[in-house]
């Protein structure tokens, strides 16, 4: 009957459910992996004309490779030292602030800061020009593919050897011509 058939069900799932509950049945539970910090240092390097493309205008401000021994501490120290953290824009420098950093601070001309801009400007065209051309790039494979194509079917393909031999007599031809 139902009954029965419900009743054995019951007793087999039951049965299962003690069977995997028994301990040599359970699995050892894996280990948590964790990272732990107590110290932080922090190092001091020089400011330089930088050449990040990203700067809304004018020159980037950049990391020299002159540092100044590094200063430890614990992390709780630190973090209760150094207030709340700034918001991106309050950390923006406008460019006139960047461009008076680079030449009193930093000791750079004006020359020498122009001409970053101009590096700057073009990396940023070439950046533009790529967009550009990814629009078109589908279009470009496929006629690329199209005309490889064409190639192979309207070509007549000579050997390598019949190649480099005609190459040759050509090379051949225009040094009999100059000479």
């Amino acid at each position: 009957s139902i009954q029965t058939v419900h009743r054995y069900f019951v007793f087999l799932i039951t049965n299962l459910v003690l069977t995997f509950n028994h301990p040599c049945y359970q699995m050892a539970k894996p280990q948590e992996k964790a990272v732990n910090f107590d110290k932080i240092f922090i190092r001091q390097y020089s400011r330089a004309l930088g050449d990040n493309p990203s700067v809304s205008s004018g020159p980037a401000l950049g990391l020299g490779w002159d540092c100044e021994d590094s200063i430890s501490c614990k992390i709780d120290d630190y973090e209760s030292f150094r207030g709340n953290r700034k918001e991106k824009k309050i950390m923006a420098l406008p460019r006139p602030i960047r461009e008076a950093i680079l030449r009193r601070d930093c000791g750079y001309s004006s020359t020498e800061v122009a001409k970053c801009v101009r590096e700057i400007n073009a990396a940023k065209a070439k950046r533009r020009q790529t967009v550009t051309n990814l629009q078109h790039q589908k279009a470009e494979e496929r006629m690329e593919n199209f005309r490889d194509s064409i190639k192979r079917v309207t070509c007549n393909k000579r050997s390598d050897k019949e190649e480099m031999d005609k190459l040759w007599e050509d090379a051949a031809k225009i040094a009999a011509t100059r000479s």
